[in-house]
């Protein structure tokens, strides 16, 4: 068995008391999970593997959205830090980008607390990459180029809008050590998400 630890807050650093973690399945399924103290501590422990989502909540579509953390990797302890905040970064993946040696392409779905409570039938918000920051293991990364997609899943269902990053890697080796960190800034809004690769 091994551990997974952090604390939880909010965007200007203050503990999320309460808040719920889990590590997940692919389908969703909780495997394992906890709540953090007063002062926003959790642990859980699970098996040492490795596990496709762990998740951070307090008070979903009320104050906070949640935190998603995806590829994590129990073979030995591991520490997150989520941050809540009126934006989500959902399914976050990454693959190498074939038309360039040494970039990422970043794909993820975001979705704002402000369009989920009001009237609008768009959830995300419209994004620049000066509202993006992409970190691997501390060091920020330029985005190269980013592109809007509208994934639309029924016939008379307003589309999604997800976001496509082209990330420059020079000197990143991909051996399964290394923590991406994406985290957004838009109105009043915050959202941060980890990947681990």
């Amino acid at each position: 068995m091994n551990v997974i630890k952090g604390i939880v807050r909010d965007k200007n650093k203050q503990p999320v008391s309460h808040a719920k973690v889990a590590l997940l399945t692919e389908r969703f399924e909780v495997i394992i999970s906890g709540e953090a103290d007063e002062s926003g501590r959790f642990r859980l422990e699970a098996d040492a593997k490795k596990y496709p989502y762990f998740i951070a909540s307090k008070g979903f579509n009320e104050k906070f959205l949640d935190f998603w953390g995806c590829n994590i990797d129990l073979r030995k302890d591991l520490e997150i830090n989520p941050i809540l905040g009126k934006i989500e970064i959902f399914s976050l993946i990454f693959f190498p980008s074939l038309d360039a040696d040494n970039c990422m392409m970043l794909y993820f779905r975001p979705m704002s607390l402000k369009y989920l409570l009001g009237t609008e039938k768009v959830i995300a918000p419209e994004l620049s990459t000066d509202d993006i920051t992409v970190s691997v293991n501390g060091d920020f990364y330029e985005i190269i180029t980013m592109r809007v997609i509208s994934e639309t899943i029924n016939k008379g269902v307003e589309p999604i809008r997800a976001y496509a990053l082209k990330i420059s890697l020079d000197g990143i080796e991909f051996d399964g050590k290394n923590k991406l960190e994406i985290s957004i800034i838009k109105d009043d809004g915050y959202g941060e998400a980890v990947l681990f690769f």
